[in-house]
């Protein structure tokens, strides 16, 4: 589970301080360097007293806001006019493989501008814009659950 923790962290460290405990716990908050986010950010500093379990705990809610509202995304992408599942989205990348329109396909390394006009271009672009929407909602998708179950362990490991 670190790919998606991992490219979360700095939204994770401003979601601690976001829901922190303001009287008890933000001035517990220290800057330190977080090899996740690339930089310095703010994080509890649990190591004043020894106990652990108040960083755990806060960083448990702040992943359970973040899968939230990864999750809420997702189900508003769903709905809005025109919206698709990530599982309409790999059933049309599906179909649109298996169903591929005559002729070459564009090259894969040349501006969507030089593919042309022919089926083939047209087919080709929708399945990239399919393909780039499908990756965004799997990356949501995957922080979503994996903060869910980053929460379970981190937790049952604490109790």
């Amino acid at each position: 589970g670190l790919r998606g923790r991992a490219a979360a962290a700095h939204v994770l460290a401003c979601l601690q301080v976001a829901y922190c405990d303001a009287a008890r716990e933000l001035p517990r908050f220290r800057e330190s360097f977080s090899p996740a986010a690339g930089h310095y950010v703010l994080s509890l500093d649990g190591s004043r007293d020894g106990d652990r379990s108040a960083e755990v705990r806060l960083a448990a809610r702040a992943r359970v806001k973040l899968g939230r509202a990864c999750r809420e995304l997702l189900e508003s992408v769903a709905v809005r006019p025109g919206g698709t599942t990530l599982e309409e989205d790999r059933e049309l990348l599906r179909l649109e493989s298996l169903q591929r329109a005559p002729g070459p396909e564009p090259p894969d390394r040349c501006p969507v501008e030089d593919w042309g006009s022919g089926e083939g271009a047209r087919v080709a672009r929708r399945r990239l814009a399919v393909a780039f929407r499908a990756s965004q909602k799997e990356v949501l998708e995957q922080t979503s659950v994996e903060a869910v179950r980053d929460v379970e362990l981190e937790v049952g490991a604490t109790t």
